[in-house]
């Protein structure tokens, strides 16, 4: 996997956390519908992100699937009830890591 520095991950998790999918149900149906996060919705994704993102870089990509369980897992915990973590959080990490392994 491609090396960054802390300072590029942290720019890379400031970007990915000005948005968050929210999942909403109608009529038995769910709606995923991605919009802007707000201030602290935004700091607990960039925290997420961001720790996800050193864990990543740090082990070179090894126990990347553990990694991104952990990280969707602490989306259910400290983002908002109706946040879908799969995509706000576990797709983020994973796409980083598909683009630069």
């Amino acid at each position: 996997m491609k090396y960054f520095t802390e300072k590029e991950l942290q720019e890379i998790a400031q970007e990915k956390s000005k948005k968050i999918t929210i999942r909403t149900f109608k009529n038995g149906c769910s709606s995923d519908d991605p919009r802007e996060s707000t201030s602290e919705e935004r700091e607990n994704i960039y925290k997420i992100l961001y720790a996800g993102l050193l864990a990543l870089n740090f082990r070179h990509g090894k126990e990347y699937q553990g990694v991104l369980d952990a990280c969707e897992f602490m989306g259910h915990m400290f983002l908002p009830e109706n946040t879908n973590s799969y995509d706000t959080i576990y797709r983020t990490l994973d796409d980083f890591y598909r683009d630069n392994k």
